[in-house]
């Protein structure tokens, strides 16, 4: 989003009477701020504003989106609410709406937590205990198991398809050993059914209220392969832990992927697991990533078809 934009969007905010501007963002935050940020996974985002809504003087932060995002958020989840069922505890939050104008939205934060913020409260010897997180995540596990459970279609993906095409697509840029590997395996059909995905289970996209776990940012959520959520989460912690070292990410990953298994009910094994995660990290190579990300997915590639031949 353009800075002029961004402008006129503090001019209408300042004009509001039940609005005060405390400060422009997270640009003012100092150094130590922003490498705490980075260790914890989340990104420093100018388009945040900090504000005080006048009649209970809470301090509250209003995020700045492109109209077409927030609409399709919102179809999202209105579609999402049809197909769910009551004993699903995930919550879906839906921001509130400050004002809209032209192609700009701006809604106040949603309430809670991010777990890339309670990571990084952690870092400085604050925050929840291990085992409270551990907690979190098993619930967060259950939720989501839950949510696939209500929007499971009677249609089924074969991931090994999947992992056939990306394969074709991404030949030209797989190392020898890679492809060697590949070959040893015999990709025999593994069937998931299709259900709603959130389709982007970043650790900014996890809230935490001190209750039951959320998801935001619904904005890429579609059909597709279930198994892609559990495989981006926990890609996301195993990246971040050695960044966060008071932490245990690979444990937190394990439980939360322990809690999904135990409670969703589709078949999910291990060979039916290693096997989806062995298509999303091929997947991650076909978009491009950095070098440094490029070899984090080649050496799960390696990892994963080892363990589909120890199968």
């Amino acid at each position: 989003m353009d800075r002029g934009t961004l402008e006129k969007v503090v001019e209408k905010l300042q004009g509001r009477a039940d609005i005060e501007i405390l400060e422009r963002g997270q640009e003012r935050k100092g150094i130590l701020y922003r490498l705490g940020m980075k260790m914890a996974g989340r990104s420093v985002n100018p388009e945040v504003y900090y504000t005080k809504v006048k009649e209970d003087g809470k301090k509250k932060k209003l995020i700045v989106v492109k109209k077409d995002d927030a609409t399709k958020e919102y179809e999202n989840i209105k579609d999402i609410h049809k197909e769910i069922t009551s004993d699903c505890k995930l919550r879906l939050p839906t921001p509130k709406l400050i004002f809209s104008e032209d192609n700009i939205v701006v809604t106040e934060e949603v309430a809670g937590c991010s777990l890339s913020e309670l990571l990084f409260i952690r870092n400085l010897f604050l925050g929840p205990r291990q085992e409270e997180l551990e907690r979190f995540m098993e619930n967060l596990g259950k939720g989501l198991s839950a949510f696939h459970n209500s929007t499971a279609s009677k249609d089924k993906i074969n991931i090994s398809d999947k992992i056939r095409e990306v394969i074709e697509d991404i030949e030209d840029v797989l190392p020898k050993r890679i492809k060697d590997k590949l070959e040893e395996i015999e990709l025999e059909p593994v069937m998931v059914p299709e259900t709603y995905i959130h389709g982007d289970t970043t650790m900014r996209n996890i809230i935490w209220n001190g209750k039951e776990p959320g998801l935001i940012d619904w904005a890429d959520s579609s059909y597709g392969c279930p198994l892609d959520d559990i495989n981006y989460l926990q890609n996301c912690l195993y990246k971040r832990d050695r960044t966060c070292f008071r932490t245990d990410l690979k444990r937190l990953g394990e439980i939360f992927k322990e809690s999904y298994k135990d409670s969703v009910k589709f078949e999910t094994s291990n060979h039916i697991i290693t096997t989806s995660k062995l298509k999303f990290l091929l997947q991650k190579i076909k978009r491009k990533p950095s070098k440094i990300e490029e070899n984090f997915y080649k050496k799960q590639i390696i990892s994963a078809i080892d363990s589909l031949n120890l199968d």
